[in-house]
């Protein structure tokens, strides 16, 4: 059974080249970088968790598009997020 730590085990994935997973473990590198190691990245990434994450997806009174793009911003921080997690469990599911 996979889990959403498992970045390679999709049938998709798997068909993946070794340069095409290389380029993703960079690019996860990347935002490890930008996010994890620099602090200004850390910053915003907590300033993000707080807007995005942290606050209601539905508000009363907005229209189903704006919950949806308030969704689609929280997604956008918590992958961030995992993909921090991932690079530093070097792959392994997290022990919670």
């Amino acid at each position: 059974m996979s889990s959403q730590f498992d970045v390679f085990a999709d049938d998709e994935d798997a068909e993946m080249g070794e340069l095409d997973k290389l380029a993703l473990v960079e690019y996860h590198n990347e935002i490890h970088r930008v996010f994890k190691q620099n602090p200004e990245g850390a910053k915003l990434l907590d300033r993000w968790f707080k807007d995005h994450v942290m606050t209601p997806t539905v508000i009363p009174g907005n229209s189903t598009e704006a919950h949806g793009i308030r969704e689609g911003s929280a997604s956008f921080v918590r992958h961030i997020m995992l993909t921090i997690d991932l690079v530093e469990n070097n792959y392994n599911q997290p022990t919670t």
